[in-house]
């Protein structure tokens, strides 16, 4: 198992300039041959965010092993002489400031992947921590449209099931697949960041993907145990099929330096009553060394390799192929 490489839906490193990428080193030796990092979230001002961006690309250029995924052709060469591919994510839309034309100039920058809303609501889209439910506002749809237009993935991560279901429908009257990075079926851990059979069907009529995630409490494991992630894994695949799955750890990298705002009401954006503790986020994640446990544990339950290699990378890379232009 230990010839399979890897690719993750997202996970993050610190939303800093003086954070060093290096970081992915641990993705990297795990076998990872592609990640989409996080480069903002909704709770941090847009000057963090550009700043951390120029500062990720420049590593990035500097880096032996690291390639800024720019197309889906980035992605292959990656995988081909043994390199990590990289691309942007960002975590909610307020850092488009209510501008549909910012989507294009992120795109230059390097963005790849979005998701609509951090946990609360805003002016585009519902979060899924918000005590009042609200889908894609008629802004919101336009923002979708201006994705879709851009060959940006369109993720449905942290959002309400309102926004997701209007965004599934939107999507497919423009024959768009959208993804959850990183949400795990609800059915196996109840939670609010997690997601019902209902709305993992409708990413799955787009032509979309769930990528499982590692967080141990929306996995269901605070030993962090790798093997947490299988029943999540065969829950999807049971339901929409193993070419609808993929893995998005949400591993957060920590250097001991917060990337949160000293002004940041972390009880807002991770409330107590849902788990999160006093600090807010604060969360345990399974790290990529993990990987091969997967892919060792689906086999050992008989799933086929070309299965877990669609699982562990393929289905995700095809996405983006026909995703990304």
């Amino acid at each position: 198992m230990n010839n399979f490489r890897f690719a993750d839906c997202h996970s993050c490193l610190p939303v800093r300039p003086d954070a060093d990428i290096n970081m992915l080193k641990v993705h990297y030796e795990a076998g990872c041959r592609y990640v989409s990092i996080n480069v903002g979230m909704d709770l941090q001002p847009v000057s963090q965010i550009f700043s951390t961006i120029a500062s990720f690309r420049r590593q990035i250029s500097e880096s032996d092993f690291l390639i800024q995924a720019e197309n889906f052709s980035d992605i292959e060469r990656a995988f081909r002489e043994e390199k990590l591919a990289v691309s942007f994510d960002l975590e909610g839309s307020l850092p488009l400031l209510d501008n549909k034309d910012t989507l294009a100039l992120y795109k230059k920058l390097g963005l790849r992947q979005i998701h609509l809303a951090y946990n609360r609501n805003n002016s585009i889209a519902g979060g899924a921590h918000d005590p009042v439910k609200q889908g894609l506002t008629k802004f919101g749809e336009e923002i979708v449209r201006e994705i879709h237009r851009l060959g940006i993935l369109m993720d449905l991560s942290h959002s309400s099931e309102e926004t997701a279901r209007d965004i599934c429908a939107l999507s497919r009257t423009l024959n768009k697949p959208v993804l959850y990075s990183h949400a795990n079926p609800r059915a196996i851990v109840k939670h609010e960041r997690n997601i019902s059979d209902e709305i993992i069907q409708e990413v799955a009529k787009t032509g979309g993907i769930i990528a499982i995630n590692g967080v141990a409490k929306f996995v269901g494991s605070s030993d962090l145990n790798p093997l947490a992630m299988i029943p999540h894994i065969e829950h999807c695949a049971a339901l929409v099929g193993t070419d609808k799955v993929a893995i998005g750890l949400d591993y957060c990298y920590d250097d001991g330096i917060s990337d949160i705002p000293s002004d940041c009401n972390r009880g807002f954006w991770w409330p107590i009553q849902s788990g999160y503790g006093e600090n807010g986020l604060g969360g345990k994640y399974i790290s990529p060394e993990n990987l091969c446990k997967i892919c060792e544990e689906l086999a050992r339950l008989n799933y086929q390799e070309d299965e877990i290699a669609a699982i562990c990378s393929k289905n995700l890379l095809v996405l983006i192929d026909k995703s990304w232009y």
